[in-house]
């Protein structure tokens, strides 16, 4: 039932739409997945449902009927979602959903050079017995690979997540990085950083995350024409972000 209210609501007619229409259109659209995804997830989280009977259950409903295996296969390169977090230090208790919907895309199309996503990454917290949606974010990475990862909070009773991603399409392939927090009552956008060219999360364990990424100039000389600079880094979590 939910998997075919997702279909309903993600209209493919944009496909004909022009430019300020399709623009227009998809964010429409995106509304409305945001919208089933936070009553859904809403819903599994009163039942008690845990993380992944969650997620499966979100995989399930956005499943693409028809899609070939090029295109179930390609959506992993592209995204880690649907992901469901549930910190246990989280105070009130807090849970994190991300979803990573193809917005207007055909259910019997091959895979597209482009994908028309909209990743949706909600934060709902627990007041006494009920759930209930705090905020969303995940709207930088609009037609951009998604993934999410969990940081272990430096605040008492606050939820911490690492998004990363980078356009589609964008040759100079720059990731971007931001680090969201809920505590509860709002969810915000706490640090960024983008403009790594040929960015690559290597590896996060809560507390630090190692990624890699070339330098294309180099004392005002551009190098890409031979071979990049790589380098590694270490950003350890703190209070600020990601230092």
């Amino acid at each position: 039932m939910d998997h075919a209210r997702f279909i309903a609501s993600n209209d493919t007619s944009i496909r004909n739409d022009k430019k300020n229409e399709y623009n227009l259109h998809f964010d429409q659209i995106a509304g409305s997945l945001s919208r089933l995804v936070a009553e859904v997830a809403t819903k599994k989280l009163n039942v008690g449902a845990t993380t992944s009977e969650i997620t499966n259950y979100l995989g399930c409903m956005m499943r693409r009927d028809g899609a070939d295996y090029d295109l179930r296969e390609g959506l992993t390169e592209f995204t880690n979602a649907p992901a469901v977090l549930i910190p246990q230090t989280a105070n009130p208790p807090q849970a994190i959903v991300a979803t990573y919907p193809l917005v207007g895309y055909p259910r019997n199309e091959n895979w597209g050079a482009i994908a028309p996503s909209r990743p949706i990454v909600q934060c709902f917290a627990k007041k006494g017995s009920q759930w209930s949606l705090v905020g969303e974010l995940g709207g930088d990475y609009s037609k951009s690979t998604f993934s999410i990862y969990p940081l272990t909070s430096p605040v008492q009773g606050q939820a911490w997540s690492l998004l990363a991603g980078m356009r589609i399409g964008d040759t100079g392939a720059r990731l971007l990085l931001e680090v969201v927090v809920c505590d509860g009552k709002s969810f915000t956008k706490k640090w960024s950083r983008g403009e790594l060219e040929g960015g690559k999360v290597e590896s996060v364990d809560g507390n630090a995350v190692l990624v890699t990424y070339s330098k294309l100039f180099v004392d005002g000389r551009r190098v890409f024409e031979t071979d990049p600079i790589r380098y590694s880094e270490v950003l350890h979590v703190t209070p600020n972000g990601l230092e």
